[in-house]
């Protein structure tokens, strides 16, 4: 899974606004190197996380036990030149990390634990050379300096030596609708292979004689004085250790956990190391009655423990999450009173903690403490999490700190943390994702915003705060990753512009597009999850040249894209012949791209990838953006447009298989994740699928599943609200409301106004108070990130066929209008938008540009936004019924 720490990598090319790999040999990392080897006996792969060194006589099982070497950041590079020297010798295959950034950033604080650790794998053939190298790897490994402990595997006698029994190669299968990697048991059967956060073999697997009889563990009593600690649950595990709530001589407390070598920051401090210094920073703040009180400090085993007060409340983002008053048409009294108290409370604290000499620096919402009094009225505001804090003069250098809230031109830590405070309150009463720049203009356009929902007298109030942290820092800011010219886009968003708008959005695209680039655009990160995806609708080209497409972009008919085209048509055959693992999905896969391609005149050669695709749909989940849905969607506008009875026998066959895993119980069986419930994600997608295929061939069985697993939907996650019915969403182990065209209920409305166009009675009878909700259109005030799936482009694009439905709506030109807070321009006549985490910008279809340019393309003219092909008799989300066939059943 793919987190903040992961788009580091992407930032470091200075010369463009975009996520890319680097341009610039001084920003590259330091590249490992093995043993020297002879090229002929040996295959060398490298990708962005792994240099393969597989041996060309090695015939390798499917599974097995596997070796992982654990290493220093000091000293990787040669105890891979000693590993590798044994593995070359001994013609056992490996693979390792293949630079010191990626090795840095798989260590860090938030990079993920099962994976950290790893630095080298290796893949012996059998259970004996398994055990015969566990020995001379000791050897090597004892030369050197103590690696990470590795959590989900066993040391081999406390070494840097690790192993485990699992999967050598992927290999998947679904479970109650997820995907899981999997091993086989000795009778042929497949059981997942588990990548859980502690050593777990399989009931079928003992471990080798030779390993029980020799391997040795710590002293048990080691582990004595964790009692003293009565740990009762744990909050929140990260690579630099767990924390927990326990109970320690006799108070009430909450445990912070160190471990060594590990959960490394910029600084290259571990876990351990900012723990001790936490202890002592809190000791020295002790009496201020904002920080929270240090109780104790234990060192237990390779770990050490700082107790602290249990503070009762919740973070300041848990607040703002709960009580921001979102919906439109809400009282914001209470909040704005009380986000007043915080921000006063916090200006105060900020003065009293660098009175005592010390700096806060990983400065942020989830550090701050709130607990309200109702009876009477207060806020209490307390601070939790000094691993970072230190001297006010420091040199600043970003670490542990959340981007949001971090200016990377701060000079020392005092200047880091009065930045902070304004941006802390200017989130309060606009939480949404930070730009990679930020200029008088910008702020400006987000005032206004502020100003329509609290008021004049907020923007007076945070210019005060402001001009105040101004005296110790620069609010404005240039991008910290970009070298060129940044500023807010010349014309606004808004009703009256959207031309003008559109025009700004192709060229923030069209001018960017690099023909040397594999994938055309700089999207997502996730472009480079693998040779697929840098051509695929979510993060890749696709997406980009669809809604180039749809727009009629004179760009598509140049010479220069039409032999880039012909290339990678060609790349795509290849790719997918050689590696049948390929994705298939609408949105993340070959059923979209084969889509596009046929959009586009390719028409044979995207008919022969989705036979490709429908080769291999059994093994795929329900869901329109990677699953069944999708595939059953693509192969329904192919019927529609070659009139091949094959398209259409296949999506019935996905629509039996959708209903018959309904049945056995997937729904119900499933775990938790956001967007279970949703359109583009979840089983509003077979929803809306089974609907349109029963409407469209005049089949009343699938109709009426559709609305089976409607109900089940309804019944699951509509609740109540003050605004009316609401999605709600219990991922994350509370209950919150998802408003997203993806996860929420937008795309869910957008469900139940299709199939009102078919069928008004069911839907204005059966969900009379959803249907209300959706007239009312009370929308949101502002979302996190402007994006179409979960950004306020996809609500604007909702809200707009709100009023095609109901001739009115109440939240469009808010919506419009919320846009601004986000839009950059790099020439004032273009027009950009920030990706992922704000830090640089993205051009693609999900987090980027062209989701944004589709979604005004269908307020302005009813473009289709799904990646199908245009003007379908499907009439999917575009205001009109489906168009019924004359067709057998």
């Amino acid at each position: 899974m793919i987190n903040g720490t992961d788009y580091v990598k992407y930032i470091k090319n200075k010369s463009i606004p975009f996520y890319s790999h680097s341009n610039n040999k001084k920003d590259d990392s330091i590249t490992f190197h093995s043993a020297s080897y002879n090229k002929s006996n040996w295959n060398s792969i490298i990708t962005d996380d792994w240099h393969y060194m597989m041996h060309n006589s090695n015939d390798l099982p499917d599974q097995g036990w596997k070796i992982h070497i654990s290493a220093n950041l000091e000293d990787a590079q040669e105890v891979l030149i000693k590993v590798s020297e044994l593995l070359i010798t001994t013609k056992v295959s490996f693979k390792f990390i293949p630079d010191f950034l990626t090795l840095e950033l798989s260590y860090s604080k938030n990079a993920d634990r099962i994976e950290a650790g790893k630095f080298i794998t290796i893949y012996p053939k059998n259970d004996t050379e398994f055990c015969e190298l566990l020995d001379p790897l000791k050897r090597i490994t004892d030369q050197f300096k103590e690696g990470p402990y590795i959590l989900n595997d066993r040391p081999w006698k406390q070494s840097n030596v690790y192993y485990r029994y699992g999967g050598f190669r992927a290999m998947t299968a679904i479970k109650d609708g997820r995907t899981i990697y999997v091993i086989r048991t000795p009778d042929g059967d497949f059981i997942e292979d588990k990548r859980v956060p502690y050593f777990s073999k399989p009931d079928f697997v003992n471990e080798p004689i030779y390993i029980q009889e020799n391997n040795t563990y710590p002293n048990p009593e080691t582990f004595a004085k964790l009692d003293s600690l009565n740990i009762k649950e744990a909050l929140h595990f990260s690579n630099a250790g767990g924390v927990y709530v326990g109970k320690y001589k006799g108070h009430d407390v909450v445990i912070k956990e160190g471990r060594p070598f590990i959960g490394i920051d910029q600084k290259q401090c571990d876990g351990f190391t900012r723990i001790k210094a936490e202890y002592k920073t809190l000791m020295k703040l002790k009496y201020v009655a904002g920080v929270v009180d240090p109780i104790g400090y234990e060192k237990i085993w390779k770990h050490n423990y700082l107790i602290e007060e249990k503070i009762p409340g919740e973070t300041l983002g848990e607040y703002m999450a709960v009580n921001f008053p979102f919906p439109n048409n809400s009282d914001v009294t209470l909040y704005k009173h009380n986000a007043l108290q915080i921000i006063h409370k916090l200006v105060n604290l900020v003065k009293e903690i660098h009175q005592k000499g010390f700096a806060i620096v990983d400065f942020q919402p989830e550090n701050i403490m709130i607990d309200t009094d109702k009876r009477h009225g207060t806020i209490n505001v307390r601070l939790i999490d000094f691993e970072s804090a230190g001297p006010l003069n420091n040199r600043y250098n970003p670490n542990l700190v959340t981007q949001d809230y971090t200016s990377f031109q701060s000079k020392t830590f005092k200047d880091a943390d009065w930045y902070t405070l304004n941006r802390i309150a200017r989130s309060i009463f606009l939480p949404v994702e930070s730009t990679m720049f930020y200029s008088p203009e910008l702020e400006k356009r987000q005032n206004k915003n502020i100003k329509f929902k609290f008021g004049k007298d907020v923007v007076d109030y945070l210019t005060k705060v402001q001009n105040l942290c101004a005296k110790h820092t620069t609010i404005y800011r240039q991008p910290a990753f970009y070298d060129g010219y940044v500023e807010t886009p010349q014309e606004s968003i808004n009703s009256n512009n959207l031309a003008q708008n559109i025009a700004a959005l192709e060229k923030g695209i069209t001018q960017n597009i690099n023909y040397d680039l594999k994938g055309l655009i700089y999207g997502d990160i996730k472009q480079y999850n693998d040779s697929l995806s840098w051509y695929a609708i979510n993060y890749g080209t696709m997406g980009t040249i669809m809604a180039l497409q749809r727009n009629n972009s004179n760009i598509l008919r140049t010479s220069a894209f039409r032999n880039w085209l012909n290339k990678v048509e060609e790349r795509i055959d290849s790719i997918t012949k050689q590696d049948s693992s390929f994705n298939v999905g609408l949105f993340d896969g070959l059923g979209g791209i084969a889509l596009i391609l046929y959009e586009l005149g390719h028409k044979d050669m995207a008919e022969e990838l989705i036979h490709r695709c429908n080769s291999t749909h059994n093994a795929l989940n329900i869901s329109m953006y990677s699953g069944l849905t999708g595939l059953g969607l693509v192969n329904l506008v192919l019927y529609l447009s070659t009139n091949k009875n094959n398209y259409m026998r296949v999506a019935k066959q996905i629509a039996d298989t959708i209903i018959s895993r309904y049945h056995s119980g997937e729904f119900d069986n499933q775990e938790e994740y956001e967007g279970r419930l949703g359109l583009i994600k979840g089983w509003a997608g077979p929803v809306i699928f089974l609907w349109k295929l029963g409407t469209l061939i005049n089949d009343l069985h699938y109709r009426s599943e559709a609305i089976i697993i409607l109900d089940k939907i309804v019944a699951t996650g509509i609740i109540n609200t003050e605004q009316g019915s609401a999605l709600s969403d219990k991922s994350k182990g509370m209950v919150r409301i998802l408003p997203y065209l993806d996860t929420g209920f937008a795309g869910l409305s957008l469900v139940l106004m299709d199939i009102n166009l078919d069928a008004p009675n069911i839907i204005r009878k059966k969900y009379s108070n959803i249907w209300e909700t959706i007239q009312k259109d009370v929308g949101s005030f502002c979302t996190y990130q402007c994006c179409l799936f979960s950004g306020t482009a996809g609500l604007a694009m909702y809200s707009n066929t709100v009023k095609l439905n109901f001739n009115k709506t109440n939240s469009f030109d808010i919506y419009l209008q919320a846009l601004n807070n986000f839009m950059l321009s790099t020439n004032r006549k273009n027009m950009l938008v920030p990706g992922q985490f704000g830090v640089k910008c993205s051009m693609d279809y999900e987090t980027g540009a062209a989701g944004v340019l589709i979604a005004l393309l269908n307020i302005e003219n009813q473009i289709n936004w799904l990646p199908l092909l245009a003007n379908n008799p499907l009439n999917i989300f575009n205001s009109k019924p489906t168009t019924q066939l004359k067709v057998m059943k």
